[in-house]
């Protein structure tokens, strides 16, 4: 009696556990593509907005205040290789390998070959330098 109950109780769990993990939705990678604006800046005149495509992602500083070159209110700053997330899993951190050849001879272009960037909570965030330091930049999605 005691092995039938035993029998009928996991078959119960198993049909239980089949029945949990067939409802269970997969949910599907971010899509990163489109246009985003740094969040965390100390001037309203002066920030970084990037633009994802399917493999390239090309950030430009924004110079509000001022004209850098030809009335360009902003000028490139990276343009790199950019790998779309397969998995929902987050954080979701890639190498962007630089092109050199759009980089071109920008005046606050980034010499650095290659950078790290992560995307988190709806956030995209990467490392800068400047004067010594090192500053963490952070991009939401504009619509």
């Amino acid at each position: 009696m005691k092995n039938k109950i035993l029998a009928i109780f996991l078959l119960l769990l198993i049909l239980l556990c089949f029945s949990s993990c067939s409802m269970t939705k997969k949910t599907p990678p971010p899509d990163l593509t489109g246009n985003w604006k740094q969040i965390n800046i100390k001037s309203s005149e002066k920030y970084q907005v990037a633009t994802i495509d399917d493999d390239t992602i090309k950030i430009y500083w924004v110079f509000e205040d001022e004209p850098i070159i030809n009335n360009e209110y902003k000028t490139l700053f990276w343009t790199g290789s950019f790998i779309p997330p397969t998995t929902s899993k987050e954080p979701y951190t890639w190498e962007s390998q630089s092109d050199y050849v759009q980089d071109g001879n920008g005046i606050v272009v980034s010499r650095m070959k290659s950078k790290t960037f992560t995307y988190n909570d709806n956030k995209i965030s990467y490392e800068i330098s400047s004067d010594g330091k090192t500053y963490t930049v952070v991009l939401e999605r504009t619509l």
